[in-house]
């Protein structure tokens, strides 16, 4: 059976039934892996996107390898994606802890701009990467979130990746809202491209500069990649 070239664990038919010339969106990728190829145009006309089952809960009842069928296909659909925060928004929205998850291997990536000494930045990230493992009561992430910002620093791009992390910790705590969670996770991504942006240009935060704003640029495309990588690192595997 053909398969799709970028979506490599769907069948070109089910793509076809679920997307075809429609907007490529995370749930209708999704929607067609779930279904049988054999089925899936009957399957859109019945249930469309929004009907098939294809929450990661859902690939996780069905079997591992579906699981994981799931994950790499998230991770694919995010390298089509243009807009870097637009990319962790959309997957947060559809899963709360694998958006944390993602966010938190984000926050990661600006670590280097934390004073050695300092871990509470990397406290609230590992306690947001603890909640996503279940290991984690969702409240304590509350309190590693403020203390990851209880004392700014001078440096901008040191601020930045604190508050990233601090962020990670907050999108925990707030998962039960997918809009609070998605606004989080999109606010980690923005605040680590700044970091870099900021770091680039002598530490000085200057979104008027055109230096400031390319570097920026090309770090969103950069973390695109991280997050395509995340989804498949997520260690909560059935």
């Amino acid at each position: 059976m053909k398969m799709h070239k970028t979506f490599t664990r769907i069948p070109q038919r089910s793509y076809n039934a679920f997307v075809g010339r429609r907007k490529q969106t995370l749930d209708a990728v999704l929607a067609a892996l779930a279904v049988d190829p054999l089925e899936a145009e009957d399957a859109f006309k019945m249930f469309g996107v929004k009907e098939t089952k294809h929450s990661l809960e859902h690939f996780a009842g069905v079997s591992r390898l579906a699981f994981v069928s799931a994950l790499e296909t998230i991770s694919q659909w995010v390298k089509t994606v243009d807009v870097t925060v637009v990319a962790i928004y959309v997957v947060a929205e559809y899963d709360a802890r694998l958006g944390t998850w993602c966010a938190c291997q984000v926050a990661r990536e600006s670590l280097r701009f934390v004073p050695e000494g300092r871990s509470r930045a990397s406290d609230a990230i590992k306690c947001a990467e603890g909640w996503v493992r279940g290991s984690v009561h969702k409240d304590k992430c509350y309190w590693a979130a403020e203390e990851a910002v209880k004392y700014f620093t001078e440096s901008s791009s040191t601020r930045m990746a604190e508050l990233a992390a601090s962020d990670t910790a907050y999108a925990a705590f707030h998962s039960k809202s997918s809009y609070d969670a998605s606004r989080l996770c999109r606010e980690v991504v923005d605040d680590v491209a700044e970091a870099y942006a900021t770091s680039a240009n002598n530490n000085v935060s200057d979104p008027a500069s055109s230096a400031w704003r390319a570097e920026k640029a090309r770090s969103l495309v950069r973390l695109r990649d991280v997050i395509a990588d995340a989804c498949l690192s997520y260690p909560v595997i059935p």
